[in-house]
């Protein structure tokens, strides 16, 4: 990423300069550019999609190891910026506000639902590797000092909560449970980000 960054700067551009970057993956990209760009769109932003709301863009529901990835890139990012860089305090800002809302959400067991803002709904269940995701997350995000203590509590709440619940032996062999194998939106499954589609 640090690399087509710099191949970027060098290139002569418009005064008006923006940058689309489809397939985003992490970012990082963009968090390396967004000095030298007036707007960057890191998803397909025409709303001609399949599975969006043909108002918003946005897909019907977001799971859970998806929210999961985009919250420990925040915090692995925050980490990479160090001190000396401006944009660490915005990242660090957003970090904490997807913190609180997502303590909104946690189960009583520590965990998470695989549609989140749903937990009421039949055929939701609590699911194991978004949780690490953000047990990881908020415990890493205590340990440098992004969270204060007090947020350790729900760290390790959801990370007992994976163990309590879906963790065993069998055979003589540790074996775990709760992973939503595969998801994500459109492709040759025409996955539509349905509720059925998340629990199926």
């Amino acid at each position: 990423s640090k690399l087509t960054a710099e191949c970027c700067r060098k290139a002569p551009l418009k005064e008006r300069k923006k940058l689309l970057d489809f397939g985003g993956g992490t970012g990082l990209l963009s968090l390396f550019l967004h000095r030298d760009f007036d707007e960057i769109v890191l998803a397909d932003s025409s709303k001609e999609m399949f599975w969006c709301d043909k108002t918003t863009g946005l897909s019907p529901n977001f799971w859970l190891r998806a929210l999961g990835w985009f919250y420990m890139a925040l915090v692995d990012v925050i980490e990479l910026l160090g001190d000396d860089f401006d944009f660490k305090k915005e990242v660090s800002n957003m970090f904490f506000e997807l913190t609180q809302s997502l303590l909104k959400y946690q189960h009583s067991s520590g965990m998470w639902y695989q549609l989140p803002a749903l937990g009421n709904v039949e055929g939701n269940y609590l699911e194991t590797s978004g949780t690490a995701i953000i047990s990881y997350a908020i415990l890493k995000s205590v340990y440098l000092q992004v969270l204060p203590e007090s947020f350790k509590a729900h760290g390790e709440k959801a990370f007992y909560g994976i163990c309590d619940k879906y963790l065993y032996e069998e055979n003589g062999k540790m074996c775990l449970d709760g992973t939503c194998l595969v998801a994500g939106l459109g492709g040759k499954e025409l996955r539509d980000g349905s509720v059925e589609y998340y629990f199926s």
